[in-house]
């Protein structure tokens, strides 16, 4: 019965399953407070849910990756998105109907080097390894045998969006990507996901699992997303050779290239709310280094003495202190070591008597993160 009444929940990470009679089952894996909190968790009938696919609740989507942080939240709503990377077997339909001589669902202009390429052009592109129209790794028009189940690969953005076509779905865009994959579970998903530089694996092998039920969205193969950023469009995700950070990077690549590592998950929107603006091109904010020219002597000390200062008394105050059982926090302000600023810093005192003063000293600073947060409140 619903509305669920909880007294007691686990600490961190959860697995937690719904069940109803006459709908289908739905698991999600999230932090104890996000459960707690969600309100709604919907549940699909049969006839409600697409084959294969699983639901992701709707809800403000902000890009946490390096190079976007900039862009604002935008909120979505509810969709549907594949449990497994489209497989080999399933890619293979769409070749064997005449995918790449069906102009029908290649519906995006064929941009390169800034050169605009007819249909034909690009096709004789999109060829196999023995000339024959299908994946960059695959011959004579097919995969290799017993691969039926491993992820498609070796396939551009270009191919990944007119498969979306094929089947009457789509590429998510960055924010719904994010929004299913939820990067903050990386600690959790990403340890258990394909980064083994030894090749692709089943689809589902792996036990990485997003808190929707998404598998593989941590390696395995990079996953083509729908914004452009130039003539590159956004691949998320890493694939099986990747370091294990990409799960949480923002990464780019030409929207012709044909790695064998390129793959593709979809997705069906139920809700299009800001779903145009979630689609827009994407430009990745970028610092060549090696492009800069390092900095004089004469410079580099101007920049050194802006950083030098008097050392003075730091007047210090207590502004509050707080006890939880095992620590004081104390909320100190400093004098700043310019203008007539006040600094203010937290000083945690153990309470538990498993050590005496003088204790060693842990200084922690902040990550870049804390630059969005408007409060102390806010920190951890």
């Amino acid at each position: 019965a619903t509305p669920l009444h909880v007294k007691h929940f686990p600490q961190g990470l959860s697995r937690v399953r719904f069940e109803l009679e006459g709908h289908l089952p739905r698991e999600t894996a999230n932090f104890s407070a996000f459960i707690a909190s969600a309100g709604v968790f919907v549940l699909d009938t049969p006839e409600t849910m697409p084959a294969g696919m699983t639901r992701v609740s709707g809800g403000a989507a902000k890009i946490q990756a390096p190079g976007l942080e900039q862009f604002e939240a935008l909120d979505l709503g509810d969709f549907f998105l594949d449990i497994h990377e489209v497989t080999n077997r399933q890619y293979q339909a769409f070749v064997d109907a005449g995918g790449y001589t069906d102009p029908t669902c290649w519906t995006h202009p064929f941009v390169r080097d800034g050169e605009t390429m007819t249909f034909a052009d690009a096709m004789a592109l999109f060829v196999d390894q023995t000339g024959r129209a299908g994946p960059s790794i695959w011959q004579i028009g097919r995969y290799p045998e017993g691969e039926d189940d491993l992820p498609v690969g070796g396939v551009s953005g270009y191919e990944a969006s007119a498969y979306a076509c094929f089947v009457g779905k789509s590429l998510p865009t960055i924010y719904h990507w994010y929004r299913a994959a939820d990067p903050y579970s990386s600690n959790h998903v990403v340890p258990l996901s394909n980064y083994s530089g030894k090749g692709a694996a089943p689809v589902g092998q792996y036990k990485g699992i997003s808190r929707d039920g998404a598998y593989d969205m941590a390696g395995n193969v990079r996953e083509w997303i729908a914004n452009p950023d130039g003539d590159s469009r956004y691949i998320l995700g890493g694939g099986w050779k990747d370091p294990e950070y990409a799960f949480n990077d923002a990464v780019t690549s030409p929207a012709f290239d044909r790695s064998g590592e390129n793959g593709i998950r979809l997705v069906r929107y139920l809700d299009e709310t800001n779903l145009e603006a979630a689609s827009a091109p994407l430009e990745k904010s970028f610092r060549d280094f090696n492009a800069i020219k390092p900095a004089s002597d004469e410079v580099f000390e101007i920049y050194r003495q802006m950083y030098s200062y008097d050392e003075s008394p730091l007047n210090a105050n207590v502004i509050e202190a707080s006890e939880s059982g095992t620590y004081i926090r104390e909320r100190i302000e400093i004098d700043a070591a310019y203008d007539d600023e006040r600094l203010s810093v937290f000083v945690f005192l153990p309470t538990d008597g498993r050590s005496s003063p003088p204790y060693q000293t842990v200084v922690f600073f902040p990550g870049s993160g804390d630059l969005y947060k408007r409060s102390f409140d806010e920190l951890r």
